[in-house]
């Protein structure tokens, strides 16, 4: 592929990124050329237990959480009842690399009473959350 095509290819995506929302960095790849790195969707915690549960897995994907705050954060799936289920806890600087589905949902708590600070969307390309 050709240096213009490359770069057009690049800014194709970025732009097709950024129409849809989605926030864009760019990481390296194993071709060690750019690529775009897309953040999973956040939602509000309000809908935890309620309307927001996992539903089929029929969509695999992956998320990765980084914490870049200064506070211990506990990650949860929420199953298929809307219940949360203990995945890991993370400390300040660490991240963590879950397979998923794009139908699983996840809530980031970071206090010791587990209140939501943040319920998290997996979307169709693997994806991070970057926690503060």
């Amino acid at each position: 592929m050709s240096r213009s095509a490359h770069r057009q290819t690049q800014t194709s995506a970025c732009l097709l990124a950024v129409t849809l929302g989605a926030a864009v960095l760019a990481l390296p790849a194993a071709s060690h050329a750019l690529s775009p790195a897309t953040h999973a969707e956040r939602t509000p915690c309000a809908g935890e237990g309620k309307t927001l549960r996992s539903h089929d897995a029929a969509r695999p994907t992956q998320i990765e959480f980084i914490n870049h705050g200064k506070e211990i954060k506990t990650i949860y799936w929420l199953n298929y009842e809307g219940r949360r289920v203990y995945y890991t806890r993370l400390q300040p600087g660490d991240s963590y690399i879950q397979k998923t589905y794009v139908s699983h949902p996840w809530v980031v708590t970071s206090d010791d009473l587990g209140t939501c600070e943040t319920a998290v969307l997996p979307v169709r390309t693997p994806s991070i959350t970057i926690l503060n």
